[in-house]
């Protein structure tokens, strides 16, 4: 299962891909790591697959997608899990075939303004990805410091998971979440 995380600058992409990949291994997945953000300066995690080594530009790996596409689904077969920082901004989403690398898309950001601005992302997310699975990520850096650690136990009847890829809390829920997406 090939699952994306996208997402705005800075909000967590990378170190949950690490971080993400390595909670799957431990539970006994062979998991890897794959990279299409062009624009990344430095991984934080070793990447089986680099559409920079591919690509220099955005422009070339657009044109060459299928090309690219072709040797990224060759080089996952081995894996049971790729987590995929995508990299992409939505309108890239929209106009691309990006959706088809992955089966699960997990969009990651650090502010939500209430249950209908998620609502709304969801939608819009999932309409642009070919309705695929999105499941919605706040990335908190401070989980440790907070009593009450996360907040979304039971995802389906809340809105968003809470994580904290440095702490890797939350990661069980996202685990659930996906293997539910598995299984059906």
């Amino acid at each position: 299962m090939n699952i994306a995380l996208i997402g705005p600058q800075g909000s967590g992409k990378s170190t949950l891909v690490f971080s993400l990949s390595s909670f799957f291994r431990k539970k006994g997945f062979k998991t890897g790591c794959a990279n299409f953000d062009l624009n990344a300066k430095k991984l934080k995690f070793n990447a089986f697959f680099d559409a920079r080594k591919m690509e220099k530009s955005q422009d070339k790996l657009l044109l060459n997608f299928w090309m690219v596409k072709k040797k990224f689904n060759d080089d996952c077969k081995d894996f049971d899990f790729v987590f995929i920082d995508l990299g992409a901004s939505l309108d890239t989403l929209i106009t691309t075939n990006f959706s088809d690398i992955a089966d699960v898309f997990l969009f990651i950001s650090t502010e939500f303004n209430g249950p209908a601005e998620l609502n709304t992302i969801k939608k819009i997310i999932s309409s642009i990805i070919g309705g695929k699975p999105v499941i919605v990520i706040k990335s908190k850096s401070d989980l440790k410091k907070k009593t009450t650690l996360i907040t979304a136990g039971n995802y389906g009847k809340n809105e968003f998971l809470e994580v904290c890829g440095v702490d890797r809390m939350g990661f069980e829920e996202i685990y659930k979440a996906v293997e539910n997406l598995r299984e059906h």
